[in-house]
């Protein structure tokens, strides 16, 4: 089961290409990017808790949205920017330029495919500002995709911005 927490339905892998040829409207789906981290969190827990959280709170809002939203997830990116843990055994850490060129290469991978909204999921503390440039440099390169940079740990505090009532 590669989707782990994230619905069967929602996870975008496992559609064809002919499933996202014939999509509706794509220009309307939200594509989740889910970024985390392989690093330590104590002598206690294991390297991959900021990923875990990142798909397990990703799974239980995508289980929460109505069949008819259209919202569907990619694999999780489990290496981030994690220098600030290379001296604990284990972590494993991408320089601040490679997230950001693996970020932009997703991005435009998706803008090809004809979509427009784009939300960078990040749970780990050492890279909201490389997720924050990406998101702004795509925007720049193509006017007409929505790019949301959200951080996991902020969306409790933000989430009256971020949503409207529903009438």
């Amino acid at each position: 089961m590669l989707h782990g927490f994230i619905p069967p339905h929602r996870y975008f892998p496992y559609l064809t290409w002919t499933e996202i040829q014939s999509m509706p409207e794509r220009e309307n789906v939200v594509i989740v990017q889910p970024v985390g981290a392989i690093e330590q969190h104590g002598p206690h827990l294991p390297i991959v808790v900021d990923s875990a959280i990142a798909m397990g709170v990703l799974g239980k809002a995508l289980e929460k949205l109505e069949a008819d939203v259209p919202v569907y997830a990619l694999p999780c990116l489990y290496y981030g920017k994690s220098n600030e843990h290379w001296h604990f055994p284990g972590t494993i850490t991408l320089s601040a330029q490679t997230l950001l060129l693996v970020l932009m290469e997703v991005a435009d991978s998706l803008y090809r495919s004809g979509f427009r909204k784009l939300i960078f999921m990040n749970a780990h503390g050492g890279q909201p500002q490389v997720i924050e440039i990406v998101a702004r440099d795509i925007h720049q390169k193509y006017e007409d995709f929505l790019v949301f940079p959200l951080f996991t740990w902020r969306v409790p505090n933000i989430a009256k911005e971020l949503l409207t009532q529903k009438n």
